[in-house]
């Protein structure tokens, strides 16, 4: 048995785990009706004196009405703007780069792949990140 290409094996397998951890956790699968829940249980819970239950009730009406509007048909400029631009360059870069580095360094049967190969993934996660909706890039407002 070569201990070698089992142990790149299973690095490679872990750093595919490591990068689509982050990926299944994010607001790409998340479940509106939890957060509008506990938003709503946070919200009865509040004085609505308290200087946060504006900010609470906000987020519940936005919840509200993310999840019970029909959403219109957007034009493919809308489309266009649902992702971020420079997560999506960065990663095809950084995928495109380590992951030519890592396969260089895999026939060289040198153990940096490994590395190069984690943040190869990394790259990967930054271009799923890039297709999360854009209320996730926007910056909060005071």
């Amino acid at each position: 048995m070569n201990w070698m290409e089992l142990l790149k094996a299973i690095a490679a397998i872990g750093a595919a785990a490591a990068a689509l951890i982050p990926i299944l956790n994010s607001q790409l699968f998340s479940r509106p009706r939890a957060k509008l829940k506990t938003d709503l249980e946070i919200l009865y819970l509040l004085d609505p004196n308290d200087e946060n239950y504006p900010l609470v009730k906000a987020s519940v009406d936005s919840s509200i009405r993310a999840i019970y509007l029909q959403q219109e048909k957007r034009k493919l400029s809308e489309k266009l703007k649902r992702f971020n631009w420079r997560l999506l360059i960065t990663g095809v870069i950084v995928l495109g780069g380590f992951g030519w580095w890592t396969v260089s360094l895999a026939r060289d049967d040198s153990w940096w792949a490994i590395v190069t190969g984690y943040f190869a993934f990394i790259g990967l996660g930054y271009i799923a990140s890039a297709f999360r909706t854009p209320r996730l890039f926007k910056t909060r407002q005071q």
